[in-house]
C-alpha cells in the first residue's frame, strides 16, 4: 500500500527541480526510493518527435541512451498513448539494464495530450495494479513539472531580451502597456497601427483580424495564413516595396496579422522582425484576457440574472405562467429562442408535448426590450436539458442558442442548475395543483364538488356572454333515497352513491362537468347545449340507470331530473338552478303521481 507520506515526498522532490534534468533526476531517484526492487530512467522526446534521449536514471545506467522509431516494443506505448507493460524473459538481454528483471513498463510523459518523453521501470518483482498506476501518476507528475520548466526559461529568456532592449524597443514596451487602455479592440487596432507607423516610419501597416474577429481591418483564414508563413512568427520579403507580415498569435490560437510596407528595398530586419513579434504577441495576449474577463462577466451576470428570474418565476400561479416567464426572460437576456415541452400520456404512452416557446425575433421585436449582454456573432447551437425532480422526469428545456451564450462548459452547467431549479418549481405547483384538485372534489364519491360547480358555471357563463352559445344545467336527484337509507341503513346508501356517482361520470360528455350537490343530489353543466339536447342526453341516462341493480342488495333506483338553459331560462346563476331546482321536483311529483296511479 502506497501511503500518502510516500505520494508527498515523490510530489514534493519532482517538483523542486529547477531544470529538466533535475526533474527527471529527482523523479528516478524518488521512484526507486519507494517502490523497493525497481529501478527507473528517464527519455525526452527530440523536438523532430524522431527519437527519445536519456535525461536521466537511478541505480543502473540503461542498455542504450537514444531509442529511435526502429524499437518497435519502445514505440508501441508511444503511439498508444498509454502504459505498455512487457515481459523481460521476452525481450532481448541488450534492452535490460538489470539482467535479473522480471518486469518492465513504459510510460508515456503526456501534457494537454502532447508527448513529451517516457519514463522507463524495470522490476525485480511483477508490478501491481496500484504500482502501475503510481508510475502512471508520476509519469503525470513530471509531465507537469517539465513544462512549468520550459514556461519558466521562456519567461526568463523574455524577461532577459527585454532588459537588453534599445530606445526604440523602450518605446514600444511604453506602447504594449497603453495597450490595455484602449476600450475596444477596433480602438487597439487604430492604435497599433498610428504608433507603428511612428515608431518604426513604416510606410503603411495594417491589421487583419482573423474570420470571426470583430475589428478594423480584412479577415482572414488559418488556410490563407498557414500556406503563406507556415509556422513562422514572422517573414519578411524584400525588393521594392518590401513587407513584412507578423503573426498576432498566442498560445491557443491564431487571431489575426499585422502587415508593414515599406518603398525602400532592405527597410525590415530580423531585430525589427522579433521586436514586433513580442509586440503582436503582447497584442494577442491582451486580446485573451479581455475575452477571458468578458467570459467572467457573461458567466457572473448569468448567475445574477438566473436568480432573478427564478425568483420572480416562484411567484407565478401555474406551471404554465412559470415556464412561459422563465422562456421570455432567458429569450430576452441570453438571446435564444426556448422551448419548454411537457411529459403528457396518450394513447397509453408518454410524448413530449409543448407547453410553452418563445421566439428571439418576436422579443427582440417587443416593446421596452432592455438588452441583458451585448450580441455575439451568429451562431447556432442546440441544447437540451430535462426538467426533473426526485426521481421523476416532468418536461424537457430546448435552448436555441442563436449567439453562443452556452457555448461553454460553464454556461451549460449554468443552463442545468436552472433546468433543476424549474423542476423544484414543477413539483411545487404540481403538489399545490393536487392538494387544489383534492379540496374541490367530494371526499365520498370522487366527484366534483358544489364550489367546483360554482366555479365553472360563472366560467361558463362570461363565456357565452361574449360568445352568444347556450348550456344548459341539469339537477339531478336519486328517487327514494330516504327509504333506502331508512330500510338499508346508512352504508348501504353511502355505496349506492359511490356506484350511481361513478356511473353518471362515465356517462358524460368529454365537455360536461358532473358534481355532487348535497346529500343524494346532483348537478351537471352542459356547455353549448340547448335545453332539447340535455334532455335527450338525460333520457338516455334514466333509461340504462333503470337496467342496472345497485348496491350489495341488488336494488332497482330511479332518479328525477330537472334541466334549465342559458339563456332561455335566465341569464343569472341563481335563476337558471332555482328553474332547474322547480323542474327537478316538478319531475319527481309527476313520477309519484304515476305510481299512485299505477
Amino acid at each position: 500500500m502506497i501511503k500518502f507520506k510516500e505520494l508527498r515526498y515523490l510530489c514534493e522532490k519532482i517538483g523542486k527541480g529547477k531544470t529538466l534534468a533535475a526533474v527527471a533526476k529527482a523523479a528516478v531517484d524518488s521512484l526507486e526510493r519507494v517502490l523497493k526492487g525497481c529501478f527507473a530512467c528517464l527519455y525526452v522526446l527530440s523536438d523532430d518527435q524522431s527519437k527519445l534521449t536519456l535525461l536521466a536514471y537511478g541505480s543502473y545506467p540503461p542498455a542504450v541512451y537514444s531509442i529511435d522509431r526502429s524499437n518497435v516494443s519502445y514505440w508501441r506505448a508511444f503511439a498508444r498513448r498509454e502504459r505498455l507493460v512487457l515481459n523481460c524473459g521476452l525481450l532481448p538481454q541488450e534492452m535490460l539494464f538489470v539482467s535479473n528483471s522480471k518486469q518492465k513498463a513504459i510510460i508515456p510523459l503526456l501534457w494537454e495530450e502532447r508527448q513529451i518523453g517516457a519514463l522507463i521501470v524495470e522490476a525485480l518483482e511483477e508490478l501491481s495494479k496500484e504500482q502501475l498506476e503510481l508510475l502512471e501518476f508520476v509519469a503525470s507528475v513530471v509531465a507537469k513539472s517539465m513544462n512549468v520548466v520550459k514556461l519558466t526559461d521562456t519567461l526568463e529568456q523574455s524577461l532577459k531580451s527585454l532588459s537588453n532592449l534599445n530606445k526604440r524597443q523602450k518605446l514600444l514596451v511604453d506602447v504594449s502597456l497603453k495597450l490595455f487602455e484602449q476600450p475596444t479592440k477596433e480602438a487597439m487596432g487604430r492604435f497599433l497601427i498610428s504608433k507603428v507607423k511612428e515608431v518604426f516610419g513604416f510606410d503603411e501597416v495594417q491589421v487583419l483580424w482573423m474570420e470571426g474577429e470583430s475589428g478594423e481591418g480584412y479577415r482572414i483564414f488559418a488556410s490563407d495564413v498557414q500556406s503563406q508563413l507556415g509556422y513562422l512568427p514572422f517573414i519578411i520579403k524584400a525588393g521594392k516595396p518590401s513587407q513584412m507580415t507578423v503573426l498576432i498569435k498566442d498560445e491557443e490560437s491564431l487571431r489575426g496579422l499585422l502587415t508593414a510596407t515599406s518603398s525602400e528595398g532592405k527597410a525590415f530586419t530580423k531585430s525589427d522582425g522579433e521586436l514586433l513579434s513580442s509586440l503582436c504577441g503582447y497584442v494577442a495576449a491582451v486580446l485573451a484576457a479581455r475575452s477571458q474577463l468578458r467570459s467572467i462577466q457573461r458567466l457572473r451576470y448569468m448567475e445574477r440574472t438566473l436568480v432573478e428570474i427564478l425568483i420572480e418565476a416562484a411567484k407565478e400561479n401555474s406551471i404554465e405562467d412559470v415556464c412561459y416567464y422563465i422562456a421570455r426572460k432567458l429569450s430576452e437576456t441570453m438571446y435564444c429562442d426556448v422551448l419548454v415541452y411537457k411529459i403528457a400520456a396518450e394513447n397509453g404512452t408518454e410524448k413530449l408535448k409543448k407547453l410553452t416557446s418563445v421566439n428571439l425575433d418576436d422579443v427582440l421585436l417587443g416593446e421596452g426590450h432592455n438588452e441583458g449582454l451585448y450580441p455575439l456573432e451568429d451562431h447556432q447551437d442546440t441544447v437540451e436539458i430535462s426538467v426533473a425532480f426526485g426521481g421523476q422526469v416532468f418536461g424537457l428545456l430546448k435552448i436555441i442558442d442563436k449567439h453562443g451564450y452556452f457555448s461553454t462548459k460553464d454556461t451549460k452547467d449554468m443552463l442545468s442548475i436552472l433546468a433543476r431549479h424549474l423542476g423544484v418549481l414543477w413539483a411545487y405547483q404540481k403538489a399545490i395543483h393536487e392538494t387544489k384538485q383534492e379540496a374541490l372534489k367530494d371526499s365520498l364519491t370522487g366527484l366534483w364538488n358544489r364550489r367546483y360547480f360554482t366555479e365553472k358555471i360563472k366560467e361558463e357563463m362570461a363565456r357565452c356572454e361574449r360568445s352568444g352559445e347556450p348550456f344548459s344545467v341539469a339537477i339531478i336527484d336519486i328517487r327514494g333515497f330516504k327509504a333506502i337509507n331508512d330500510t338499508f341503513g346508512h352504508l348501504e346508501g353511502d355505496r349506492i352513491l359511490v356506484e350511481v356517482a361513478g356511473f353518471l361520470a362515465g356517462a358524460m360528455r368529454k365537455i360536461d362537468v358532473i358534481a355532487r350537490y348535497g346529500g343524494d343530489e346532483f348537478v351537471s353543466l352542459h356547455p353549448r347545449t340547448r335545453e332539447k339536447e340535455a334532455k335527450a342526453l338525460w333520457g338516455r341516462v334514466e333509461q340504462k340507470l333503470k337496467k342496472r341493480l345497485w348496491g350489495s342488495r341488488n336494488l332497482q333506483i330511479a332518479i328525477d331530473v330537472g334541466i334549465a338553459s342559458y339563456p332561455d331560462d335566465g341569464r343569472e346563476e341563481e335563476h337558471i338552478l332555482e328553474k332547474a331546482d322547480e323542474r327537478m321536483y316538478e319531475a319527481k311529483r309527476k313520477a309519484k303521481t304515476n305510481s299512485l296511479e299505477v
